[in-house]
Order: structure tokens, then C-alpha cells, then sequence
């Protein structure tokens, strides 16, 4: 009988992984060009900070 609260067995969530497996599921998901929300963000506000610099 499997315990109800491992549903997701391989799936951490990303508070649950250290940083270097949070990095490698980073750098995956940028190798297979899936959506990375985090990442967009960063561009996002990366895009921000740049234009406040030029005004």
C-alpha cells in the first residue's frame, strides 16, 4: 500500500530540492527551450532595469 502523500514519488517541488538539482532542472529546461516562468521573469524585469538605465 503506498502512502498517500507521496503522489508525486520523483517530482520535488523546488523548495524541496538543493540548489545544485534546482540549477540542473534549470539548466534542462533551458536545453529542451521548455517554458521556464522563472526565468521569464527574470527577463521581465532584466527588460525593466534596462529601461529605467536608459531614461
Amino acid at each position: 500500500m503506498s502512502n498517500p502523500i507521496d503522489r508525486n514519488d520523483g517530482e520535488l517541488t523546488e523548495e524541496q530540492l538543493d540548489p545544485q538539482e534546482k540549477q540542473d532542472r534549470e539548466i534542462q529546461r533551458g536545453q529542451l527551450g521548455l517554458h521556464d516562468p522563472q526565468r521569464q521573469r527574470d527577463q521581465l524585469r532584466q527588460e525593466r532595469q534596462d529601461e529605467e538605465q536608459i531614461q
